[in-house]
């Protein structure tokens, strides 16, 4: 299993000098939360990765299956596989490994979000109606651009989509440990589909925990917590993925 633990105090003097220190407090708490669950994203990608995506579950690129060192190229330059034909073909994957229909989703990268909406094939997509709704958004994907890009793909395609910095990639071409520090132009994504039957995902905080107490060798209040966590792939036919490079 996993455990993660937040440690933070407020000092006397800052709520001293803070009209509403209950609710800096607030935020501390907040920021402690979304750290947390950034960690615990990261996690699962990388659970889903490594129990997920082998010969049978990942996309060719050519004739041979795609990887960090033989990437499938997502652009619009002569040569590049289409971005919406990406999803096209992990949707048909999913398909011929009888995954069921319903509860499908992708987790996508901001550059492939870039590459799809540079996609005459999708952004000319059927009726005017659908590309009012790519432009102002729909209350069934979320706010903005990201959710009514997520309502038209879930239409099309019947995934839920979610956008996040967190979709594991590779330093370059031919690299086998992830991530890096910072993504570059030669980075190697990997984009995954299933659905919510494919992996399992426990968590337990623990007794006693978040608690708050009065600091004994100065003058703050102190919140501390702990996180117990763990995931596990079980059903890795139920994933599709692929290995990517952007152009």
């Amino acid at each position: 299993g996993q455990a993660d633990q937040f440690y933070f105090g407020l000092d006397d003097l800052d709520k001293a000098q803070t009209m509403n220190s209950g609710r800096l407090m607030e935020k501390a708490m907040d920021e402690a939360a979304y750290g947390m669950k950034n960690k615990i994203d990261q996690y699962l990608a990388g659970t889903i990765l490594v129990g997920g995506l082998n010969a049978t579950t990942t996309l060719l690129s050519g004739a041979t299956v795609s990887s960090t060192s033989n990437p499938i190229v997502v652009g619009t330059n002569s040569g590049d596989t289409n971005a919406y034909e990406l999803f096209t073909d992990l949707s048909t994957q999913l398909n011929l490994q009888n995954v069921p229909a319903g509860d499908r989703w992708v987790v996508i990268d901001p550059n492939l979000v870039a590459k799809l909406l540079k996609d005459v094939r999708f952004t000319s997509f059927a009726t005017a109606g659908a590309l009012e709704t790519m432009r102002q958004g729909s209350s069934a994907g979320g706010e903005g651009q990201e959710g009514a890009l997520a309502s038209v793909l879930k239409m099309l395609l019947g995934m839920d989509v979610y956008i996040s910095n967190n979709v594991p990639f590779y330093a370059a071409a031919g690299t086998t440990v992830y991530p890096t520090a910072t993504p570059t132009s030669t980075s190697v994504y990997t984009i995954i589909a299933g659905y919510k039957g494919a992996a399992t995902y426990a968590n337990q905080i623990a007794d006693g925990s978040p608690e708050a107490f009065r600091l004994q060798t100065g003058f703050m209040d102190v919140v501390r917590g702990l996180h117990l966590y763990d995931a596990k792939v079980t059903r890795p036919a139920a994933l599709a993925g692929a290995y990517v490079q952007y152009s």
